[in-house]
């Protein structure tokens, strides 16, 4: 009798009998087997017919415990309804937020594209200005130069490189009727191919300065040696030339026998090589054979 009280209050303890009054019992406090029992008799508190959930070997000594059949389907049903309510609540919350990561990538994607159209905007209206400027630009030099040239073949003698400069910027405003303000640029392309002034000025400093930055000298043209003085030079060696093949040939047996100690330090370790490793490894290998 004690052991039976002492198991019954355990059982209470691990609360078992109440984990099974809810839905379809999946455990029994006794742990006997759960079957699907259909009462055949007639008893004082059930009618023939009635169904319950019940352990195999159920008494009636509190140990035990019997669920009626349709009880424990419906809270088994209302169980499961719950579940699927949750779970429905979940795919909506999903469903919500794929939308919004939808909505953020479009706005991204649009961002990126205002972003192209914009950098592409700014490229062409810069290259448009630009090259609306280097026109401008390019067209008054032009014309400065035919005043430039103009001026040095007017240069009188005694005159210096300032007084053919005002006497270029008089004629530029003399024929287009407005001053030259792009003398900067000019300076700059001065010595160009395309803006460089013919006619030479007769101050002796300007004219060297001119020959050396626009006149290249004509090379001289020399005879190539026959195919015998080249393989004679070829085979000809002097004191440096031996020498630097010797240091040569010492700097390559240093780096095979440096290339060799690596090889050997990595095929010693035992823990695993990365990726670069052992690609050096295999290269030092493939050198090797």
């Amino acid at each position: 009798m004690g052991r039976a009280v002492r198991q019954k209050e355990y059982i209470n303890m691990l609360r078992y009998v109440a984990d099974s009054e809810y839905g379809i019992p999946k455990r029994y406090a006794c742990g006997g087997r759960m079957i699907d029992e259909v009462r055949e008799n007639e008893e004082y508190d059930t009618l023939p017919g009635k169904r319950f959930f019940t352990c195999k070997n159920y008494e009636a000594d509190g140990l035990h415990y019997r669920q009626l059949w349709v009880i424990g389907v419906q809270e088994e049903i209302k169980r499961l309804t719950k579940r699927v309510e949750k779970a429905e609540q979940v795919i909506k919350r999903l469903t919500k937020r794929v939308e919004e990561a939808e909505q953020v990538i479009t706005g991204v994607s649009n961002l990126n594209k205002q972003i192209e159209t914009l950098e592409v905007d700014n490229l062409t209206v810069q290259v448009a200005d630009l090259e609306k400027r280097w026109g401008r630009l390019n067209e008054q030099v032009c014309k400065f130069v035919g005043s430039y040239e103009a001026a040095l073949k007017e240069q009188a003698s005694g005159q210096n490189e300032n007084d053919v400069m005002k006497a270029a910027h008089d004629i530029f405003l003399n024929d287009y009727q407005a001053k030259f303000s792009l003398e900067h640029a000019w300076r700059e392309l001065r010595f160009d191919q395309k803006w460089r002034s013919n006619c030479l000025s007769r101050d002796g400093v300007k004219d060297k300065r001119k020959e050396a930055a626009g006149m290249v000298p004509d090379e001289e043209e020399v005879r190539p040696p026959g195919v015998k003085a080249c393989k004679a030079a070829k085979r000809k060696k002097h004191g440096k030339e031996a020498a630097f093949d010797q240091l040569h040939s010492m700097l390559v047996v240093k780096e095979n026998i440096g290339k060799q100690k690596l090889l050997d330090r990595l095929l010693a370790r035992k823990d695993t090589l990365s990726d670069i490793e052992v690609s050096l490894k295999n290269k030092l290998v493939s050198e090797m054979l």
